[in-house]
């Protein structure tokens, strides 16, 4: 049994995250929605983590000439690379007129007056975005494993040997 369960986009935990109109983006489905709201006339994007979901995001709304703002709550994108290589890359998403805004979390997701959502940011402004993505990570899809009594590792995942092999070594993951 070789088991593959995937993951699941994390929305993060703040007021408003589970507005319907507040998109993820893991499957064709997500794409599709996405899409529907750029096709609407969308002229505005918040994204909200600067990793490579983000990232790829990111570039979509700019090929579409739309304002596009990337949320990241560390210091640089893809912050697990050297701090040399993500200084380069901040450099070149702001050649692209992208408001990118480093050291920022969203604090907050809600209805303005007018229609459409705000973006309240963890450094006291907010942004007006015809169209929000959370692209902050994903979580694993590890229930069946767990209820299987399989171990679990402390981020969530399933653990593996070098060969693959689960807890249970009849079972590969």
């Amino acid at each position: 049994l070789v088991l593959c369960p995937g993951a699941s986009p994390i929305r993060p935990p703040i007021p408003g995250a589970d507005d319907p109109r507040v998109h993820v983006l893991r499957n064709i489905p997500d794409m599709d929605r996405i899409i529907a709201d750029l096709d609407e006339g969308a002229s505005s994007a918040v994204v909200v983590g600067g990793s490579y979901i983000g990232l790829e995001l990111t570039e979509a709304f700019r090929s579409r000439r739309m304002r596009t703002t990337v949320v990241e709550r560390t210091e640089r994108l893809m912050p697990w690379l050297d701090p040399e290589m993500t200084r380069i890359l901040d450099y070149h998403v702001q050649t692209h007129d992208v408001d990118l805004r480093l050291g920022t979390s969203a604090k907050a997701v809600r209805d303005r007056e007018a229609g459409g959502l705000e973006i309240d940011l963890s450094d006291g402004t907010s942004v007006e975005p015809d169209v929000v993505v959370m692209a902050v990570g994903a979580r694993p899809n590890a229930d069946l494993a767990r209820d299987a009594g399989l171990e679990i590792g402390p981020r969530g995942g399933i653990v593996v040997d070098a060969q693959m092999r689960t807890s249970d070594p009849d079972i590969l993951a």
